[in-house]
């Protein structure tokens, strides 16, 4: 009788004993997914007032490195490590005509860049292929955020979500060699470029450079085909955000759009655009991508 209570007693160690360590996987992945949607709900608050400090921009329409938004980098406080981007520093490879691209970038394009471009036709570049273009220094000056050139493709529904405003590219944001590039091409016509572009880069070191600014540094009339590319807004952002708790360490992506208000006070000009989240995404521990809806 010893025996078989003997028996049942190690029958029930073992049993509770693969109890627990089937318990624990569970356990462990209940309290992830709890602080997985914390540090979301946590994120989607943080991006929320971000919006808002863009909404409240004093200098709007002109996007610069002075904005108020760009002082949450230095913010030492709260869960979260804070980068922003504007990604109108780039240029939408997808508004381009391809002759453009090759005739003025074409030296600085990968052999697998250029064979790609120019075989492409009917479907669009995303972020991950348009990092593989380019060499540097032009390898982070393309992005496929921006307005849409429907003489290169109808755009569809899905599409308009990454289709806003001219001008391309901010001025503020964008880099030296992209801009020297641009200025110095004969079809936009400015003189003295070399000039042009030392007090370009010298001013917007000091001040958000304006649209009447610009004008008059390029000594260009506003209607200059070059202003379709150059300007001083910005129509897409990206912000990253990192936690700080090491063992929580979770990175959080969002891509943040200015586009046209259809409820806009057509007098006022702050109620023209309306903000919104376009994408984002969550990355845990490795940075292993995940879905996040």
């Amino acid at each position: 009788m010893s025996s078989h209570i003997y028996i049942l007693f190690i029958n029930l160690i073992v049993f509770f004993s693969v109890l627990g360590f089937s318990i624990y996987p569970v356990k462990k992945s209940l309290i992830e997914n709890k602080n997985k949607l914390f540090y979301m709900n946590e994120a989607d608050r943080v991006v929320d007032d971000l919006i808002t400090k863009l909404k409240n921009d004093r200098t709007f329409p002109a996007d610069s490195k002075f904005d108020e938004i760009y002082k949450e980098e230095q913010n030492t406080s709260g869960l979260f490590s804070c980068k922003i981007e504007s990604r109108s520093s780039c240029l939408n490879l997808n508004a381009l005509p391809k002759a453009f691209v090759l005739n003025t970038f074409k030296h600085s394009m990968t052999q697998e860049g250029l064979l790609l471009f120019s075989t492409r036709e009917k479907t669009l570049f995303n972020e991950e292929i348009i990092t593989a273009l380019f060499s540097p220094p032009f390898d982070n000056c393309f992005t496929s955020y921006g307005y849409f050139n429907s003489k290169l493709k109808e755009c569809s529904p899905d599409e308009k979500k990454y289709c806003y405003d001219l001008p391309l590219l901010n001025v503020n944001f964008a880099s030296d060699d992209l801009l020297k590039t641009l200025l110095f091409l004969p079809q936009f016509h400015v003189k003295n470029p070399e000039e042009k572009f030392k007090n370009l880069i010298s001013l917007r070191a000091k001040k958000e450079i304006k649209n009447n600014e610009l004008f008059n540094l390029l000594e260009l009339s506003p209607d200059s085909f070059i202003f379709n590319i150059l300007g001083c807004e910005s129509f897409f952002w990206k912000i990253e955000l990192n936690t700080k708790n090491k063992n929580n360490h979770y990175k959080f992506v969002y891509i943040i759009a200015k586009k046209i208000n259809k409820n806009r006070i057509k007098t006022d000009l702050v109620t023209r655009y309306d903000f919104c989240v376009i994408e984002k995404q969550c990355f845990k521990e490795k940075y292993e991508k995940e879905l996040y809806e």
